[in-house]
């Protein structure tokens, strides 16, 4: 009578003393990266992967399975979890290389107000990232060759040159922004300057002064980015909060991927509430403290989630 699958799977495994504690080791063919490989209807595919899907549930679309016991040719389904991409990258020995970095590749320094954090959780720098698109922007503009026989480049000064300012010298709004008329539609000048030297705008993106100065048109001097980013860039220039009465120093400033906030005001808003933000918690509502090893901050919204409570929500019950 022929073998189950079932039963060819098990001749495959090590024998052990404790089947809910100890790990199954793979005896049989392991790929290079020292995961076990089972063939169903002619085609290879992972141990711990065919072991999950038949005694733990199916592998939703999007995830992958992290051993938590860290044997890579273990298939106790009690030892394999099912997470994402950048969980499993955080989990293992890579992941732990990065996060103990203190400098990106370029040598700055991952410092609070020179990191951000992408959506697979892992970490960038703010000035290789500035630099990367001040680059792009200035090939891109030098490559597209700019028609001087258009009257708008004939209303901006130069005092300083090419790679200077070039400041627009009509109508300005009460904020310094140029305004002018194309097709009978009042624009700012900038953006107007940006559609002629690089191109069209991209939908849901806003154009940054990399000057800092609001009547500038200089094409080099102005970067297309997210509306969030526009904000968070001004934020940084701010010395105090939206109330004005409390200056943002390191102990009243909390930083978030969207910008910062005031302590201050954040305490001032527990009195009225009667509460305590969420912001200023130290530990989650299980009582699991939010050291940064045990938070994940979500990098849409910028709420802490317990690391330690995520993992229990993932186990399976018993």
């Amino acid at each position: 009578m022929p073998k189950t699958l079932e039963q060819r799977f098990r001749e495959k495994i090590s024998p052990v003393r404790n089947e809910e504690a100890d790990c199954w080791h793979w005896k049989a063919f392991k790929d290079r990266s020292g995961y076990g490989g089972f063939v169903i209807d002619g085609k290879t595919r992972r141990a711990h992967r065919v072991a999950y899907e038949w005694w733990c549930s199916l592998i939703p679309e999007g995830l992958v399975i992290d051993h938590i016991c860290g044997q890579r040719d273990c298939v106790n389904p009690n030892h394999l979890q099912a997470v994402s991409r950048a969980e499993n990258t955080r989990r293992g020995d890579g992941g732990k290389i990065w996060r103990e970095r203190s400098h990106c590749s370029m040598g700055h320094e991952f410092t609070e107000e020179n990191t951000f954090h992408r959506s697979d959780g892992g970490r960038g720098c703010r000035v290789c990232r500035k630099e990367r698109n001040r680059r792009y922007h200035a090939n891109k503009i030098k490559n597209r060759q700019v028609s001087s026989e258009d009257p708008f480049w004939g209303k901006l000064n130069k005092p300083n040159g090419p790679s200077g300012c070039w400041i627009w010298t009509e109508t300005k709004n009460d904020l310094g922004y140029g305004r002018t008329m194309v097709k009978n539609r009042q624009v700012f000048a900038h953006r107007r300057a940006y559609e002629l030297a690089v191109g069209p705008i991209p939908a849901g993106l806003v154009i940054d002064h990399l000057c800092k100065n609001p009547p500038c048109c200089n094409p080099s001097h102005l970067e297309a980015v997210t509306p969030t980013e526009n904000t968070r860039r001004g934020e940084r220039r701010k010395t105090h909060c939206k109330s004005g009465r409390h200056l943002f120093s390191e102990e009243n400033t909390i930083y978030e991927p969207k910008g910062r906030r005031c302590r201050e005001c954040l305490r001032e808003w527990d009195g009225w509430q009667g509460g305590v933000h969420n912001r200023l918690k130290t530990h989650c509502p299980k009582g699991h403290e939010y050291t940064p090893e045990n938070t994940y901050l979500n990098p849409g919204t910028g709420g802490r989630h317990c690391r330690t409570c995520t993992r229990d929500r993932r186990k399976k019950p018993d």
